[in-house]
């Protein structure tokens, strides 16, 4: 949790020195894409998806080196390797509990698709699980269960590991209330 506390100032003080950094070492389409792929990577930060990030900080180091945003980026990639290194707990198992109209396959394909890192043998991150629930919620609604409700529940079942279930109940009824004219 301080590792996350330290990688999120240091994206708020890098995003503050970025208003300080004028770049006329570049031209100026150049230095407009250095800087968004700049505020991506740290919009990505804010989502918890720090592979993404890095990969965004990466080309930007690497595309345009002698941008004054590339010491930056070079900076939070070695936070964010920190981090990795220190937060290792992997998920061991997804489960899903109560799923009808889709198969466990098709729920994490589907996960893949929308690029929410949660699957077996991957390093476990909170915020990818919520995602998660949205996503299988919206699967849900396509097969024709719009009204289910989807929880998930995590399990420590060694030391680092971590098993994920979700489960869903489907409702037949509609609840809420009705205005009428």
């Amino acid at each position: 949790m301080r590792l996350l506390w330290s990688l999120m100032l240091c994206a708020a003080a890098v995003a503050a020195d970025k208003r300080d950094c004028l770049d006329y070492s570049l031209p100026s389409k150049d230095a407009i894409n250095a800087s968004l792929l700049f505020d991506e990577a740290h919009r990505y930060i804010g989502e918890g998806r720090y592979g993404t990030a890095r990969v965004a900080l990466e080309a930007l180091a690497a595309v345009y080196p002698e941008s004054c945003l590339a010491p930056q980026a070079r900076e939070t990639i070695q936070t964010i390797e920190q981090r990795d290194r220190e937060d290792t707990r992997l998920v061991r198992a997804v489960r899903f509990s109560g799923l009808r109209r889709v198969s466990t396959e098709e729920a994490l394909e589907r996960f893949d698709e929308r690029e929410v890192a949660l699957a077996a043998d991957r390093r476990f991150e909170p915020q990818s699980v919520d995602q998660a629930k949205l996503v299988l919620r919206d699967l849900l609604a396509e097969k024709g269960l719009p009204h289910a409700r989807v929880t998930a529940s995590t399990k420590t079942i060694a030391p680092q590991q971590v098993e994920v279930t979700f489960h869903v109940t489907h409702s037949r009824w509609l609840t809420g209330m009705l205005r009428l004219p």
